[in-house]
């Protein structure tokens, strides 16, 4: 039987939308006719990229550790049934289904088990010292650590963190005010929306946005205002 070889021409076809080269036999609509664009790579921050290019103990530490410091600084940890082929060949990671990442709590039953975005509520040098004490983080540097929690610094979800704990600490501060017996503090949860999103193909039309809602039993409630806390700035309501 004759061997048929598909060949799916050169890939030197340009979109006419972003430029992005296609193959000449798969012109497949790829960005929906314009309306979805990757942003340019962004550099390296600048600690992180001497860690990838240091030849001392710190580089070697770092490459030879670097699934450890990865999953350090993870925000979820990751889930999925793993189903390993049978017979000898070369190692595969091969998921059945779907892949899941789990975000934690807030906070911690036990202090001594903070991991992973409970970390980020953490002052700096606890975190980072949170870190280097874990069993398998042993053969890590703590100066690797600090050069990677610099390097978080500018990470949009580490600072959605921050501004959760930032919100529970006003609460907390208004509770101590308020001179009322039995009135526990209002709670604050973090909450996901399950299932994929049905504007994932539209063209974005705004930065993402977190909104904190604050009740008493957990839920948001029914009549609400939104009120709008700008780092730095005066708050406003919107109506």
């Amino acid at each position: 039987m004759k061997r048929q070889i598909h060949y799916t021409g050169a890939m030197d076809v340009r979109c006419q939308f972003y430029g992005a080269l296609i193959f000449q036999r798969k012109q497949l609509n790829c960005c929906h006719n314009g309306k979805f664009s990757l942003l340019p790579l962004q550099e390296y921050p600048e600690n992180l990229r001497l860690l990838f290019d240091a030849d001392g103990a710190e580089g070697s530490n770092f490459g030879q550790n670097i699934r450890k410091y990865n999953s350090a600084f993870a925000f979820a940890s990751f889930g999925a049934n793993i189903r390993l082929p049978p017979g000898r060949g070369p190692y595969c990671f091969p998921l059945q289904s779907q892949t899941y990442h789990y975000a934690c709590n807030l906070h911690a039953d036990d202090p001594e088990e903070r991991r992973y975005g409970q970390l980020y509520i953490l002052e700096t040098n606890e975190a980072i010292q949170t870190r280097a004490n874990a069993h398998e983080n042993a053969n890590c540097f703590v100066s690797v650590f600090q050069k990677i929690n610099e390097a978080m610094n500018n990470n949009p979800y580490a600072a959605a963190y921050h501004n959760m704990r930032a919100i529970e600490q006003q609460e907390q501060e208004k509770q101590e005010r308020v001179v009322i017996e039995n009135m526990p503090p209002r709670q604050v949860t973090m909450q996901f929306i399950s299932g994929p999103d049905r504007r994932r193909y539209n063209n974005p039309t705004g930065n993402e946005v977190a909104a904190v809602f604050v009740g008493d039993d957990g839920a948001p409630s029914m009549y609400r205002d939104i009120v709008v806390y700008p780092i730095g700035l005066q708050r406003h309501w919107i109506a």
